[in-house]
């Protein structure tokens, strides 16, 4: 006959599986610590109740990499993204063509950008864009002409602008050296992809080697010329970016994105998420990178330990190891009750991190774990109850810690009898 959990307890010191069973007793005689619990809740008094059940609101084949925004759920399932809306139990495709790995996710100012390291998008309103704009493919061509620019070495190079005022980063540039006193004809502008709303045009100044905008075309115009020496628009502010590559953990910490791939953690340039250098925008770790999450003042990176990296500025970051291990890649959440609060499953268990680089270590006095691989972690609340709620695939290795000893001497004792 099944036991009524709600009988049992109180134990309100938790679950313990490091002590020996003799000490699970308190000093009064009352039993207050479980060494294993299934099913059940335990709230803050240490009173048992069971877990409540589940109805399924959508069954999809295959479908992984869940994560929740304002318009609903994401999540992968063949190659494709879709979006379920838990009110209406309806789902849209989002996006086709993906591979099926893991999804990394991160939301900036409502804006949902995605990447599995080898794809990546973002997700505004509901509805699927690049995320960042590829420079143009091929430099223009450039023929001297007659004009009023004075003998020297030139160099032109084209930007593509969204209508929303985002610019992608400079083409390649062509250069030309004229004789005298001549103009340029710049004709051979490639035609921008759907979404472009205006091709910007640099040229430097005369045996110069910044480029000054001089032009901006509506997009689907092939020529431009330039004839006289008026250099009235500004510097060229995307030089040498590119979009940011595609990362298997994503994470935004002050106006910037970060992304991690292998032992490389690259980060967005500040308030322009689509734009990266890739000769300076980026960290390297003794080993790849698991989990990153960021707070107001820095970010967090698990790799082959757990690091606190200080600051808003990744070139002048601080950064301090604050766990002696790693964590289980994907396991991060976000707590919806403090603020600047993350969770996720380290080598030891569940780990709180907030800002100024603490840490607490959550199980690990109490509990020996194992690892994960990887892991997802979410904050459930029902009947009043709170909770973090951690799923992890298994990780490298088991635990070695847990009273296992006192088990033993149970079993010999009991086939003596």
């Amino acid at each position: 006959m099944p036991i009524d959990p709600t009988i049992l307890g109180p134990f309100a010191k938790g679950i313990n599986n490091r002590l020996p069973d003799h000490s699970m007793v308190s000093p009064d005689g009352v039993l207050s610590r479980l060494r294993h619990a299934a099913n059940v809740v335990l709230d803050d008094s240490g009173r048992l109740s069971l877990r409540q059940g589940f109805s399924v609101k959508s069954a999809v084949a295959g479908a992984h990499s869940g994560y929740e925004c304002a318009q609903g759920i994401l999540f992968i399932v063949a190659g494709e993204m879709r979006m379920f809306n838990p009110d209406s139990g309806g789902t849209t495709v989002v996006t086709t063509g993906l591979s099926n790995s893991p999804m990394a996710y991160v939301t900036v100012n409502g804006d949902v950008y995605f990447s599995n390291g080898e794809n990546k998008g973002k997700v505004v309103a509901g509805v699927y864009q690049d995320w960042g704009i590829a420079p143009p493919p091929v430099p223009p061509t450039l023929i001297a002409v007659a004009g009023a620019l004075p003998k020297g070495v030139y160099q032109v190079s084209l930007t593509y602008e969204l209508a929303s005022g985002e610019e992608s980063g400079e083409g390649r540039s062509a250069q030309i050296e004229l004789s005298g006193t001549q103009g340029i004809s710049i004709s051979g502008i490639p035609t921008p992809p759907a979404g472009i709303a205006i091709v910007n045009v640099f040229c430097t100044k005369q045996n110069g080697d910044t480029p000054y905008i001089i032009a901006r075309l509506a997009a689907g115009t092939s020529s431009f010329s330039f004839l006289t020496a008026s250099y009235a628009g500004q510097q060229i502010g995307t030089r040498f970016m590119v979009p940011p590559p595609p990362g298997n953990v994503l994470a935004y910490s002050n106006g910037r994105i970060f992304a991690g791939y292998g032992k490389v953690l690259c980060y967005t340039e500040p308030l322009a998420y689509g734009l990266y250098r890739p000769t300076r925008n980026f960290i390297l770790f003794p080993a790849d990178v698991k989990i990153a999450v960021g707070v107001a003042d820095g970010l967090y990176v698990v790799a082959d330990k757990t690091y606190f990296l200080s600051g808003s500025d990744p070139d002048k970051f601080s950064l301090t190891p604050v766990l002696p291990y790693s964590g289980a890649t994907g396991s991060a959440t976000k707590s919806p009750l403090e603020e600047d609060t993350w969770f996720w499953y380290g080598d030891k268990g569940l780990v709180k991190a907030g800002r100024g680089g603490s840490v607490v270590e959550l199980q690990e006095p109490e509990l020996s774990l194992d690892s994960g691989a990887t892991g997802a972690t979410l904050f459930m609340e029902q009947d009043g109850a709170k909770q973090i709620v951690s799923l992890t695939t298994p990780g490298g290795f088991s635990t070695s810690a847990a009273a296992q000893g006192f088990v033993d001497m149970e079993v010999r004792r009991a086939a003596l009898v």
